[in-house]
């Protein structure tokens, strides 16, 4: 082992790769058009560790439609963004991705099987109301028909048909970034529109089910129950992770130990406190440290399973 380890790098490189790696982070268009949050991932230290965990990823990434790296400088960063975090989190669950296959976005094949997966997001510009009573409407409506118009734009290419997902369970993986903070809106909008099911809490603390029949905010009308509609019997699931996000890069590339050793990271949010009728909410600050231990990129994801989906 000792002779082994006092050997160069380049000893163990074994020929079977063409080309150069991809480069991320080398900017292949003009100033003027790169996307100003792969400006600040780019050149900021607060984001160093995310950098590193990229940089470490981009060796191992193919870039199949030909355009992956112009987009995440520019118009498409947060669509590409999620990409990478797909990726993540099948490579750590121990799938390898088929190579040279751009349709669907992957195919990862492992020891339990294989799955195909589509990757697609709901994008800006737009901005939620600020009235309480205007924002829940809002997230019970207008945020489910902007996640319907994106799933119902998957479900018309019929991706399932190709010869290689014969057998195949394919899993639409859905982020919203249509608005700053959206991520807290999208698992709630998202289990509620694929079920067509709402559940609330009435004044006993008891839960109720409430059935919906459609999501309509002004002039737009979208029916619930995306499993209900044709041709959703050949998905098998939809997935969403609400810290599928440039944040998530970064804590793991800090406590993989990437990038700058000063930066510190701070999470702060709501808790969650259970045992009691109706449980309610504090708010928690964490620092981040490597004593925290590791953090696996598919926390948090959540995964809507179609109950009557094809046998796949």
């Amino acid at each position: 082992m000792k002779e082994q380890y006092a050997k160069p790098d380049k000893a163990f490189h074994q020929g079977d790769a063409s080309g150069r790696p991809m480069d991320f982070f080398a900017p292949v268009v003009a100033a003027e058009r790169l996307n100003p949050r792969f400006k600040i991932l780019n050149a900021e230290p607060r984001y160093s560790p995310a950098r590193g965990v990229m940089d470490a990823m981009m060796r191992f990434y193919k870039d199949l439609d030909g355009n992956f790296v112009e987009q995440f400088q520019t118009t498409a960063f947060d669509a590409r963004l999620w990409e990478l975090y797909i990726f993540a989190t099948f490579t750590e669950l121990g799938y390898a991705r088929l190579p040279d296959l751009a349709v669907p976005d992957f195919i990862f094949s492992g020891l339990n099987g294989s799955i195909g997966i589509e990757a697609t997001s709901a994008n800006p510009p737009d901005k939620p109301p600020k009235d309480r009573d205007q924002l829940i409407a809002y997230m019970e409506n207008y945020v489910p028909i902007k996640l319907a118009t994106v799933l119902n734009r998957k479900l018309e290419k019929n991706d399932w048909e190709i010869p290689e997902m014969e057998g195949v369970p394919y899993v639409l993986a859905v982020q919203d970034f249509h608005t700053f903070g959206a991520m807290h809106m999208v698992t709630t909008a998202m289990t509620e529109y694929v079920y067509g099911r709402r559940e609330k809490v009435d004044e006993n603390g008891d839960i109720k089910i409430e059935w919906i029949d459609e999501h309509v905010w002004e002039n737009r009308l979208e029916k619930s129950g995306f499993f209900n509609l044709p041709d959703a019997e050949n998905i098998s699931a939809v997935i969403v992770n609400p810290q599928g996000t440039l944040p998530k890069f970064n804590r793991i590339g800090y406590l993989a130990e990437f990038g700058n050793r000063r930066v510190q990271m701070v999470r702060s949010g709501l808790a969650r406190i259970e045992g009691k009728p109706q449980p309610f909410l504090h708010k928690c600050m964490i620092l981040v440290t490597r004593r925290a231990g590791r953090k696996a990129w598919s926390s948090f994801t959540i995964l809507a399973h179609a109950l009557s989906c094809l046998s796949r």
